[in-house]
């Protein structure tokens, strides 16, 4: 199987040159390698390239293929599915009649459910079963007791707690531990649902409050904080830092977003600045392509400078200071510096916790679950998809982010102007030494 020149999107794929002398060529995607795309070699009188989606799977020490269709009439979203589709019922045949191990389990559940999954999603549960593996891939599921579960909850937070991340943030293991024993329970019921094993091991962990929701931080900035969070960001961070955050709080991004925003996202029709979020981006939950307006003061302040700037990366927006040609990615070091300096605390989440609040506010419900990229599910409310809008300038959805980025301009200049009327008073009646 050639991992040369794997893949991870549909525009990467799409992307492979065709071979110039052999017949064909076969690329595979990093996560999923059992999708794949053939590309064909230019037809001789036409110069016609014929691409066709795979799925790919070994029987013993031979690679099987399926076409699975071509790319002009099968889209991407429709081959992925039935490429899942496809090795689930081969990975099921392999282990017909036994339980499976943990580690295939795993796989079969990965294979039945991750073409519903945000790329994300599958990133994070890849990343709790590397925790679970050592442990548990050869073990056979149904030999995989209650106290197995709780020994080995314990050990990842253990792990977590001895290791040089977990001490430098005072981390005690429970989020780690908890989000790989949620993982392995949602696997053991699957194996349950099928019937290959009678009982949920992970079960008993519920007795111990492991699965116990923590209660909702539910933070954001109020409106009396507001004006000294503005004028905090505008004269200490970086300009880097500063522009992020404004990125962040005026347009509601989800921080996966945010740590990737490139100049081939950025659109322009009719004067009026977009981000697009494309279906297969991390961060777009919804999995649909979606236009974002940017309000009127972040393509003045952020965009247009970046644009005109002789420093302007070619690939991303926000360049890391630190890092060369990589993107800004977190400023988690600035909150805390934020934190101690104002006593504001604040995180990537609570900025858009805090644009929902003043956009239901001022502009309603409908227009706040568009500005977070949430679906609309009510038919009454179906028209406020933000998917469903052609990219025009003449968009609500623009006036009311900059009815709120107004709003918050004049909250910060009212503010200034109290401030400066009090210092004004103070000299007139301060008393003559």
């Amino acid at each position: 199987m050639d991992k040369s020149t794997s893949f991870l999107s549909e525009k990467e794929a799409l992307a492979i040159p065709p071979p110039s002398t052999k017949t064909h060529v076969e690329h595979w995607h990093q996560i999923d390698s059992f999708f794949g795309i053939r590309v064909m070699r230019p037809k001789a009188k036409t110069g016609k390239v014929t691409r066709s989606w795979l799925v790919g799977w070994y029987e013993g020490a031979h690679h099987r293929r399926k076409v699975l269709g071509r790319v002009d009439s099968t889209s991407w979203h429709a081959a992925r599915r039935r490429a899942f589709e496809h090795i689930d019922k081969v990975r099921s045949n392999q282990i017909v009649g036994a339980t499976p191990t943990f580690g295939q389990a795993y796989e079969l559940y990965v294979a039945r459910k991750s073409h519903k999954w945000a790329p994300d999603t599958l990133l994070n549960y890849n990343k709790s079963v590397a925790y679970l593996l050592p442990l548990w891939e050869s073990k056979r599921a149904d030999t995989i007791t209650e106290q197995d579960c709780a020994q080995t909850y314990a050990a990842i937070k253990n792990l977590v707690t001895r290791n040089s991340a977990g001490k430098a943030l005072q981390r005690d293991g429970t989020a780690t531990a908890t989000s790989a024993m949620r993982l392995a329970k949602a696997v053991f019921a699957d194996l349950v649902r099928r019937r290959k094993i009678s009982g949920n091991p992970c079960l008993a962990l519920n007795e111990d409050g492991v699965f116990d929701r923590s209660e909702s931080k539910a933070r954001m900035i109020p409106a009396e904080q507001l004006p000294t969070f503005w004028r905090w960001i505008h004269t200490h961070p970086l300009p880097a830092v500063r522009d992020y955050i404004l990125m962040g709080l005026l347009m509601a991004l989800r921080q996966s977003v945010l740590g990737s925003l490139r100049w081939s996202n950025l659109v322009q029709a009719d004067g009026v600045f977009h981000y697009v979020l494309r279906p297969d981006q991390r961060g777009n939950k919804r999995r649909a392509e979606i236009p974002m307006p940017i309000p009127t003061y972040l393509v003045d302040t952020v965009i247009k400078p970046r644009l005109s700037s002789p420093t302007k990366h070619p690939v991303w927006i926000i360049e890391s200071p630190k890092h060369r040609d990589q993107p800004l990615r977190s400023v988690r070091g600035t909150y805390e510096t934020l934190s101690a300096q104002t006593g504001i605390k604040i995180s990537d989440h609570d900025m858009r916790r805090t644009i929902a609040t003043l956009t239901t506010m001022l502009c309603g419900e409908i227009l706040a679950k568009r500005i977070l990229t949430h679906s609309v599910q009510a038919t009454a409310e179906r028209h406020a998809t933000t998917s469903g809008y052609v990219i025009t300038g003449k968009d609500d959805l623009l006036d009311g982010m900059n009815k709120v980025v107004g709003y918050i301009l004049n909250v910060v200049e009212k503010s200034t102007q109290e401030v400066g009327d009090s210092r004004k008073h103070d000299l007139e009646t301060r008393p003559m030494a």
